[in-house]
This record gives C-alpha cells, structure tokens and sequence, in this order.
C-alpha cells in the first residue's frame, strides 16, 4: 500500500519531469537545463520508493534526522546555485566577446565610411 508521503513524493518528481520533458520537446529549455532539473527530481523519486533512506543515513553516519535533512538541502542548493552560476558566467564571458566584436565592427565601418585608408 502506498502511503501518502510515498504518493506525495513520487507526484513531484513525476510532475517535475513532465514539465521538464515538454519544454525540451518545445525546445523552450536546452539539454543541459533539463538534466539539472531531473537531477533536482531524483531525491524525490528515491525517496519516494524508499522513504526510509533518511532514517537509514541517520542510523549509518550517526547524525540527527533534522541536521541530515538541512545538511542535504544545504548541499542541494549549493551545487544548484554553483551550477547555475557556471552557466551564467558562460554566457555572460559569451556576450562580452560578442560586444567587443560589434565594438571592432562599428568602428571599422566608421573609418571606412570617413574614406580612412590607414585603417587595416
């Protein structure tokens, strides 16, 4: 029988992968984005079909079950945020090569618009 804690869990991370697979079909989300999001899924579905990991961590590393609990969405959201902040320092290294190439472009057509011939 299904608890509701189980039914709880498992409907999240289905749902969390529905969404995530309908806007990579729509193309509205890259490859990558989507496997951050199905990793952010994963604990829910493990927990789901075995709710009792947390009691078996706690029992294992000797730790509280309120601390294991914080320490692992701690842990979560650290590698979430470093996460996306890789892929937001990606782009962003991405738009300032791509406004320098407009800068050298603006100014070539500049020089060449004044008839300047000692520009290369």
């Amino acid at each position: 029988m299904m608890t509701p804690r189980t039914a709880i869990l498992l409907g999240i991370a289905i749902v969390m992968t529905m969404l995530t697979l309908r806007s990579l079909r729509a193309q509205r989300l890259k490859e990558r984005y989507v496997l951050l999001f199905l990793f952010t899924g994963l604990p829910f579905v493990i927990l789901g079909f075995w709710p009792d990991g947390v009691l078996f961590l706690q029992d294992l590393l000797g730790i509280e079950k309120p601390t294991l609990l914080a320490l692992f969405m701690a842990a979560y959201f650290l590698l979430t945020t470093f996460e996306l902040l890789s892929i937001v320092s990606v782009q962003e290294r991405k738009i300032d090569g791509l406004a320098q190439i407009v800068a050298i472009l603006q100014h070539r057509r500049k020089s060449t618009d004044r008839g300047d011939a000692s520009e290369p």
